[in-house]
């Protein structure tokens, strides 16, 4: 399968993605290419004196591999990517691995999963910049009377006060549409108290997939704390 997405902020950024899947070794592995631009800026000097425009950008490569254990409800993945930021004339190497295992009960459709993401270190540095551990316990359930699979996420980020909640669902409308919707405690550490509706709409997303014969189409929104709507769009196809 390979899957392509593109996703528009406002100031110009833009975020590229393009992943493959295939059957690797009894389970699956995935690489993948991601790419952010920053956009384009305007350089100066101490006096103010314009100079040579600059760029900001982030790229990463990222492989991954995930199985099944054999006669045991459980799976299992892991990753490693290779991150580089660069801003102006400067840049930042990481290389980090992340971990992860879920366990799936299929008679009362309900999983529950653990991981570790960004596990490593810079291998060079224009800058000092700190590599944070994040853990995340994840659950999900199908509903029994309705075509709906709803998910709880509590994510914990080494060195922060605050921890986040995640909640959404996957709502299947036939076999060819299902519809996406999500928010996060975000809305309230990150309320800028600007009025009623973006708090309650802030750090909350809506979205889609279609099944077209075997090409899978997803289209996404999300909303800011500060009321700033973002769009994605995403296409998968298998091989």
């Amino acid at each position: 399968k390979i899957s392509t997405s593109l996703i528009r902020y406002p100031a110009q950024i833009t975020s590229e993605n393009i992943g493959i899947e295939f059957p690797l070794r009894k389970g699956s592995g995935s690489l993948s290419i991601f790419h952010i631009t920053y956009g384009t800026f305007q350089g100066y000097n101490e006096v103010a004196e314009k100079t040579s425009k600059y760029t900001s950008q982030d790229f990463s490569i990222r492989g991954s591999y995930s199985r099944s254990v054999k006669k045991l409800p459980i799976r299992f993945g892991l990753s490693t990517r290779i991150f580089r930021s660069s801003l102006k004339k400067m840049n930042n190497y990481f290389v980090d691995f992340s971990f992860g295992s879920i366990i799936m009960l299929d008679k009362s459709n309900f999983k529950l999963g653990f991981s570790i993401h960004h596990i490593g270190r810079q291998i060079y540095n224009d800058s000092n910049v700190d590599n944070l551990i994040q853990s995340v316990f994840s659950t999900s359930k199908k509903l029994n009377y309705l075509p709906v699979e709803v998910f709880i996420d509590y994510s914990k980020k080494e060195k922060s006060k605050k921890d986040d909640f995640f909640i959404g669902g996957i709502l299947s409308a036939n076999e060819n549409i299902k519809i996406n919707f999500g928010t996060s405690t975000r809305k309230l550490t990150q309320n800028l108290e600007q009025s009623l509706a973006r708090t309650i709409m802030g750090n909350t997303g809506f979205g889609f997939s279609y099944k077209l014969n075997t090409v899978v189409i997803n289209y996404g929104s999300f909303v800011y704390s500060n009321g700033v709507l973002i769009h994605s769009l995403g296409v998968g196809i298998p091989f």
